[in-house]
């Protein structure tokens, strides 16, 4: 068996000592740098190549080698190149070479620079290691290379708008095209301007142009842009920079375009427009619909009012808000506006819909008042007026509260002359003339004398006649069924009692299932309890209405909510506690609940 392990162990130390002895007498092996640029004078869109090489000689090849690894994380260092250079690319190369025991060494760095500015501008020395190189100056000029038929670019850069003078907040389009005759990639600059609202206009097109009398790819791009100031205005020119693939020899190469400045000339908004909210559109509609779509609606009922405003050419963001009508009869609740925007060829398309929910409190006709809004019309530079017709909604009683008037109407006795003729407190006849008979005497003298005989007669007569009226009228009455009234038109103090009783079930009910007749029921419990207990109503008025606000806030909001359960709980034991305590105060006060008067005042 052959020992192998004494031939390894030599070759490893033999390896050892030739990598020391090669690092040590690279030491003293002389480095050359140099620089080289492929044009001294080039146009600002041109990219300048820069090449850097190293030579590097060493002394021994396996030491070389050795050594050579190591310095390939060193780059030569540019002092100061940024300020007027911008490094797009670069590449690294390396070549070795042994030749009678020498080895010879060389490392490429290759940048790709693009000029920051016009003017003579200097790459400035380069250091690598102990060697330095001296600078080299360019001459750059202004603006692009020229281009024409005989000398077509494979890639350039176009900027433009369709419109040069637009309006304050008017919408231009901004169109960027990259023209290109190989595969180009790269990255593209995006327009920007502190005095501009700028917005991506689609995605990335991509189409085919005649230019220079060659076929080009054309990738657009296209922007919209709002100025926010008056007067004149410059958009920068953009830039592309990455590489192009020539069709015909299929090299990749560098490139850096720019596009052309755009100037433009913001006009003020005319004198003669007359709107309060400057609005400049292609086109602008307003539209009202109702849910349901009718004219009359029920005391304690709702519809739902939606308003929306459709506008082209113009952000959502500047469409005005509508003020919400101020309507005797009605509560209106406006809900928080959607304003959206989406794409159109011709621009942006927005819209604001606005949505009012109109609850009916007092029965009666009530005009909601027309709707108009001024906007400019750019295409045809004239003011314009967007309106919604005035609309007439009739709100009718509710049926409880003309159910219960109906009903006392019927059942009530028709007045008589003698039922406006109270007896008064001290037993005599209020307001009752008493007629005492005057005769004449044969010679035609007024005398007194029948009237002074027979007075007390007639007074006796009159009396009993009106008492027995009175107390007719008054038996018919109580032996009567009290027909269901109205709070307002209750009868006696036990009824009015169980009325307060029903009308707060009635409520605490429609708590509990949200019910949107729920602000008519609290009106109608409220006013009933006002007249049993006056004091008590005083005191829970605040917390009550306050909480049924919130009922109306969240019944009537966009999407309808139903109460929390804490606060539905507060307002049912507010309703129950409060009637129980108004009956309670009832009987303990029995004069509260004698007859109501018979006479209306």
């Amino acid at each position: 068996m052959v020992n192998r392990v004494p031939f390894l162990s030599l070759r490893a130390n033999l390896l050892a000592l030739l990598f020391l002895l090669g690092n040590a007498l690279s030491a003293s092996a002389a480095t050359e740098l140099n620089l080289s640029v492929d044009k001294n004078k080039l146009y600002q869109n041109e990219i300048l190549n820069l090449t850097v090489q190293v030579n590097s000689e060493l002394d021994f090849s396996l030491g070389g080698l050795m050594n050579f690894g190591g310095a390939q994380v060193e780059s030569p260092s540019f002092e100061g190149i940024e300020q007027d250079w911008e490094i797009i690319d670069k590449q690294q190369s390396y070549n070795m070479q042994s030749i009678n025991g020498k080895t010879q060494s060389l490392i490429t760095w290759r940048y790709a620079l693009s000029p920051k500015r016009s003017g003579v501008l200097q790459v400035p020395q380069a250091t690598f290691q102990d060697s330095t190189s001296s600078p080299i100056n360019i001459d750059v000029i202004a603006g692009n290379r020229p281009r024409d038929e005989s000398n077509p670019p494979p890639v350039f850069l176009k900027a433009s708008i369709d419109k040069p003078s637009p309006y304050l907040q008017e919408q231009i389009i901004y169109t960027l095209e990259l023209y290109t005759l190989g595969e180009a990639r790269g990255d593209m600059s995006e327009p920007t301007h502190p005095d501009l609202i700028i917005e991506p206009l689609g995605e990335t097109s991509k189409t085919y142009k005649m230019r220079f009398n060659q076929r080009y790819e054309v990738y657009e791009r296209r922007y919209l842009l709002f100025p926010q100031k008056s007067g004149p205005l410059t958009i920068s020119a953009q830039e592309f920079s990455g590489t192009v693939v020539d069709a015909r020899t299929r090299r990749r190469g560098r490139a850096r375009e720019l596009s052309n400045e755009v100037a433009l000339q913001v006009r003020q908004p005319p004198s003669t427009f007359s709107g309060e909210t400057w609005l400049p559109a292609t086109s602008l509609f307003i539209n009202e619909t109702y849910d349901p779509d009718i004219t009359e609606i029920k005391q304690g009922d709702s519809i739902t009012r939606k308003i929306s405003i459709s506008a082209l050419g113009l952000l959502g963001s500047a469409l005005p808000e509508l003020p919400a009508p101020s309507i005797s009869g009605m509560k209106i609740y406006p809900d928080q506006a959607q304003v959206n925007a989406s794409e159109h060829a011709q621009g942006v398309q927005s819209s604001r819909l606005e949505t009012q929910a109109m609850v009916a409190i007092s029965p009666g006709e009530y005009t909601l008042p027309a709707i108009k809004l001024k906007w400019w019309d750019t295409v045809n530079d004239r003011e314009r007026t967007a309106t919604v017709p005035e609309r007439v909604i009739t709100i009718l009683p509710d049926e409880y509260a003309s159910h219960s008037q109906q009903n006392t109407e019927k059942n009530a006795p028709p007045l008589e002359m003698n039922d406006v003729l109270p007896e008064s407190d001290n037993g005599t006849l209020g307001n009752t003339p008493i007629i005492t008979p005057i005769t004449e005497d044969d010679h035609g003298a007024v005398t007194a004398e029948s009237a002074s005989g027979t007075l007390w007669i007639y007074a006796t007569l009159t009396a009993l006649t009106l008492w027995a009226m009175h107390a007719a009228y008054l038996y018919r009455r109580l032996s009567r069924q009290p027909a269901p009234t109205a709070p307002h038109e209750l009868h006696s103090g036990t009824e009015a009692e169980a009325q307060l009783s029903t009308l707060s079930d009635r409520l605490t009910d429609a708590v509990k299932s949200n019910d949107h007749s729920l602000a008519v029921k609290a009106r109608h419990w409220f006013e009933l309890l006002s007249e049993l207990a006056p004091t008590i109503s005083q005191d829970i008025e605040a917390e009550f209405r306050q909480l049924v606000r919130l009922f109306e806030a969240a019944h009537f909001a966009k999407e309808a909510q139903e109460l929390d359960k804490e606060t539905k709980n507060r307002l049912t034991k507010l309703v129950v506690d409060t009637t129980r305590n108004a009956e309670q105060r009832t009987k303990r006060n029995p004069s509260n609940k004698g007859l109501a008067p018979f006479y209306p005042a």
